[in-house]
């Protein structure tokens, strides 16, 4: 029997994911919005609800930016996570596959916690280097 190739995968910033925390950042304000224009009179209560969704939103969007960019590599026995010049041996977790996106658990071995990571099919370069479409 045959194991799977040796691959290297480039993952950083999703632009799905960003998507996804537009919409909801969207519909949440959209819902504030028709609960505030629908009170009797604006109070604190309308106003602290502005704040925490502004500050609920503001806290999605810099983990959005803040994605952490490296590489997923196959070696054809293990896993590897490759970020900021490190290399950490991780056992990835399928936690939602859309075909051309995925996002995936990575746990981190040595006892050094999880992290999450949203590959998508559109990626094209990792950590400086190409790679022909045929690799990913």
């Amino acid at each position: 029997m045959h194991s799977a190739p040796a691959v290297t995968y480039p993952v950083g910033r999703s632009r799905l994911q960003g998507a996804l925390v537009m919409v909801v950042v969207g519909m949440s304000a959209l819902a504030m919005l028709i609960w505030i224009m629908q009170a009797t009179a604006l109070g604190a209560r309308q106003l602290g609800t502005a704040l925490l969704w502004l500050i609920a939103s503001a806290w999605a969007f810099g983990k959005w930016w803040r994605t952490p960019e490296g590489c997923l590599a196959w070696d054809g026995t293990t896993w590897t996570w490759a970020s900021a010049g490190k290399v950490k041996l991780i056992t990835p977790e399928v936690t939602l596959d859309l075909q051309g996106a995925m996002l995936l658990r990575l746990h981190f071995s040595a006892h050094q916690g999880v992290g999450w990571v949203w590959p998508e099919r559109r990626a094209r370069c990792c950590l400086g280097w190409h790679f022909p479409r045929a690799v990913l």
